[in-house]
């Protein structure tokens, strides 16, 4: 799954054909593109912002894959269309809007609750809650700033926070989920 969405994005990002059916547009999705709330995740307009989404989706999707496939694809569903919605939503001065990384977002919050698990050890545990509490801070200072923490990287701060909360939920609930049933 993970390489499916993977191989997506680069198509999507290198067919101006491609790209232009998947870019979100304010006003095609009032005409009824909704599906553009989706698609929207695998358009990148660089090669840098490519690299950057795409390959944290390839090592973050692939440990999540390897755990739980099925939470994986929850994951990309529920993230793709919340941050679509949240965008869409929050920011209706925005007329376009493109990249992956309010997806990499939830994932990241979703191997790094993964991580602060109980079975893992004390270390793992630490470094994950404070990669997480960074994250986090990072992103609150994005969305209240309106700039990006690396600098050269066009970004869409509330993306990623809604990304981020997505993934928490997704995590905990997921993991609630399995604890009930075992």
């Amino acid at each position: 799954m993970t390489a499916a969405f993977v191989a997506g994005g680069v198509v999507a990002s290198v067919s101006p054909v491609a790209a232009g059916l998947c870019l979100y547009d304010r006003a095609a999705v009032a005409d009824g593109d909704g599906w553009r709330l989706l698609s929207a995740h695998l358009v990148h307009s660089s090669g840098r912002m490519a690299a950057w989404d795409l390959g944290a989706i390839a090592l973050l999707g692939w440990k999540l894959e390897h755990g739980s496939r099925t939470l994986l694809v929850v994951l990309l569903g529920v993230s793709a269309l919340g941050v679509g919605l949240t965008v869409h939503h929050l920011l209706p001065e925005l007329a376009r809007f493109h990249g992956a990384s309010g997806v990499a977002s939830a994932l990241f919050a979703a191997v790094a609750v993964d991580m602060a698990r109980a079975d893992h050890p004390p270390r793992v545990r630490f470094v994950a809650r404070l990669a997480l509490l960074a994250f986090l801070g990072k992103t609150v200072w994005e969305v209240g700033s309106e700039r990006a923490v690396f600098a050269g990287v066009e970004v869409v701060p509330v993306a990623h926070l809604a990304g981020a909360v997505i993934g928490l939920a997704v995590a905990l609930l997921g993991r609630a989920r399995v604890n009930r049933v075992s």
